[in-house]
C-alpha cells in the first residue's frame, strides 16, 4: 500500500512540474507604447516588447545645449531608469539651458574627463602635460592648433573641444671650428678661409683707402662667409662690388707675379703668402666660368671669360663663391651645373688638412676630440691660441654656449 501510496505522490509531482513549465512556456508578451515628449512638444512614439530591455531614444546635443535624459513625469523630477516597459506610458525631456561639454584632446595618455561648464565660465584648472621631446605650447580651439585658448582668462561660450599644442623640440647643435697654430698648414677649408680673410682684412684696412671703419674683421668674416651685407642683396655679387678693386689689378692675361703689390694677390706674392691657393683659385675660376658655359659665350665675345685677372670684380665673386660653397652644396643650389673637376677643386685645396673640416655638436654635449685623426700627423687640442691649454675632450661646459653659434679649437699640427 505505501509503495502504491509513493508512486501516486511521484507521479502527481511530475504532472505538476510539467504544468508549470507549460504555463511558463505560454507566457504572454504585451507590446507597450511609450510617448516621449522633448520641451513640452510631441517628440515621438516608440513601441517596446514587455520581454526585452529597454533602449530609450538618443536625442543629440542642440546648439551646445545638453540633453539632460528621459523623466517619469513633466517636471522633471523623477529619472526613468527601469530596465523595462511595464505599461504604455510618456516619458520627458528637455534640453539644459546654459550648461555646454568641454572636452580635451592632450596627445599624451593622459586623460582629462569631459567637463561640464555653465555658460561664461572659465574651463577651470587642467593637469600640467608633458611630453618627450615636445614643449607644449597651450590649449588650442582647433586640431591645427591656430586658434588660442587661454584657460586662465577665457570662459565658455558653447560646446569647445580643446586641443593640446605641442612643438617637437629639436636638438640645438654648435659648430666646432678648428684652427690651426701651424703656418702653411690649415686645419680644413674654413680655417683657410679664416686666414685668408683676415689678411685680406688687414691689407686693405693698412695699405688701401677702404672704408672700413664700420666693418670689425668680425663683421668682415660674417660678409664674406654668409654672404650677408649690410643694406644690400645677400649675394656674393657684393664681394665684388665692395672689394674687388682692392683684392685684384686688371691685367688681361695677367699672372700672379705681374700683380702690382697695391693689390691684395700682389701683396700676397711679393710676401709669400698663400700662392699655392690662389693658383689653385685661378684653376677654380677657369673650370667654373668654361664648365657653365660663360667662356666664348654671347656674354664673353671676347673669349676672356676664364682670366681670372682680367676682371677684378669677377675674380673676388668666385672667391667668395669658392669658400661658400662645397661639392655637396654647389650641387643643391645649381641642380644644373654638375661640373665635376669644379666640384674636386672645391673640396681638395693645397695645404688644407681632410678631415678637419667642422664638426657639429649637440649643445651642452661632450665630443671626444680623441676620435679626429689624419694619416700621417700628428694632431694636439688647444682651446686658447696661444696653444698652452691643451685639451682631449670638450665638456659640457665647454659646449654649453647659449649665445654663439660656435666655438674654437686650435690644433698644432706636425707631419709624423
Amino acid at each position: 500500500m505505501k509503495i502504491i501510496k509513493r508512486t501516486i505522490l511521484s507521479i502527481f509531482v511530475l504532472v505538476l512540474a510539467l504544468f508549470i513549465i507549460g504555463c511558463k512556456a505560454e507566457e504572454v508578451v504585451n507590446v507597450y507604447t511609450v510617448t516621449y515628449y522633448l520641451n513640452g512638444d510631441e517628440y515621438s512614439k516608440v513601441e517596446y516588447k514587455s520581454n526585452e530591455d529597454v533602449e530609450l531614444e538618443y536625442i543629440e546635443e542642440s546648439g551646445g545645449l545638453l540633453f539632460d535624459g528621459w523623466y517619469k513625469d513633466p517636471y522633471l523630477k523623477s529619472k526613468f531608469t527601469d530596465k523595462r516597459i511595464k505599461s504604455d506610458m510618456n516619458l520627458y525631456g528637455s534640453y539644459t539651458q546654459g550648461l555646454f561639454r568641454v572636452n580635451f584632446v592632450t596627445g599624451t595618455d593622459v586623460v582629462i574627463e569631459e567637463r561640464i561648464i555653465a555658460k561664461g565660465e572659465k574651463v577651470g584648472s587642467v593637469p600640467t602635460l608633458t611630453r618627450d621631446g615636445y614643449e607644449f605650447k597651450g590649449w588650442f580651439r582647433d586640431e591645427a592648433c591656430v586658434a588660442p585658448f587661454d584657460i586662465e582668462k577665457d570662459t565658455v561660450a558653447g560646446t569647445l573641444t580643446l586641443y593640446a599644442g605641442w612643438e617637437e623640440i629639436l636638438p640645438v647643435y654648435i659648430d666646432i671650428y678648428f684652427r690651426s697654430l701651424t703656418d702653411g698648414i690649415y686645419a680644413g677649408k674654413d680655417d683657410l678661409y679664416v686666414a685668408y680673410y683676415t689678411a685680406f682684412y688687414n691689407f686693405m684696412k693698412e695699405h688701401t683707402e677702404a672704408n672700413l671703419e664700420e666693418t670689425t674683421l668680425a663683421d668682415f668674416l660674417v660678409q664674406g662667409k654668409t654672404w650677408k651685407m649690410p643694406g644690400g642683396r645677400a649675394e656674393m655679387y657684393h664681394m665684388g662690388d665692395q672689394y674687388g678693386r682692392y683684392y685684384v689689378k686688371s691685367q688681361k692675361g695677367g699672372a700672379l707675379e705681374e700683380q702690382p703689390e697695391t693689390s691684395f694677390l700682389g701683396y700676397c706674392y711679393k710676401n709669400g703668402m698663400f700662392i699655392d691657393f690662389i693658383h689653385h683659385l685661378e684653376t677654380f675660376f677657369e673650370y667654373w666660368r668654361t664648365d657653365e658655359g660663360y667662356t666664348g659665350s654671347d656674354a664673353d665675345p671676347n673669349n676672356t671669360g676664364n682670366d681670372f685677372y682680367i676682371e677684378p670684380w669677377a675674380s673676388m665673386v668666385d672667391t667668395a663663391k669658392f669658400f661658400y660653397f662645397t661639392a655637396d652644396t654647389l650641387q643643391d643650389t645649381y641642380k644644373w651645373f654638375d661640373s665635376e673637376r669644379v666640384k674636386d677643386a672645391l673640396d681638395n685645396i693645397p695645404g688644407v688638412l681632410v678631415g678637419l673640416s667642422a664638426q657639429k655638436v649637440e649643445l651642452g654635449h661632450e665630443f671626444d676630440l680623441s676620435t679626429i685623426s689624419i694619416e700621417g700627423y700628428d694632431l694636439e687640442f688647444y682651446v686658447d691660441q696661444a696653444g698652452t691649454a691643451k685639451i682631449d675632450k670638450l665638456t659640457e661646459v665647454h659646449t654649453s654656449c647659449d649665445e654663439c653659434s660656435y666655438i674654437e679649437v686650435y690644433v698644432k699640427i706636425t707631419k709624423k
